[in-house]
């Protein structure tokens, strides 16, 4: 169901979401609040993407 986990800053937070990257289909928030810093976020994305064998995508907003 979902193709790649995505990183992307908003309002100085950083946020980590598990999506299929087409418009409709449900999209999986992996954090509650997001992340302070880029690299927790990475390093939350990596191990969901490892455990799951997902591609890891950066989203600039």
């Amino acid at each position: 169901m979902f193709k790649y986990v995505a990183i992307r800053q908003e309002k100085g937070r950083w946020h980590v979401s598990a999506e299929s990257g087409r418009v409709g289909d449900p999209v999986l928030n992996l954090e509650n609040g997001g992340y302070a810093s880029r690299m927790d976020a990475l390093q939350a994305a990596m191990i969901y993407a490892q455990d799951n064998r997902l591609d890891i995508v950066e989203m600039a907003l």
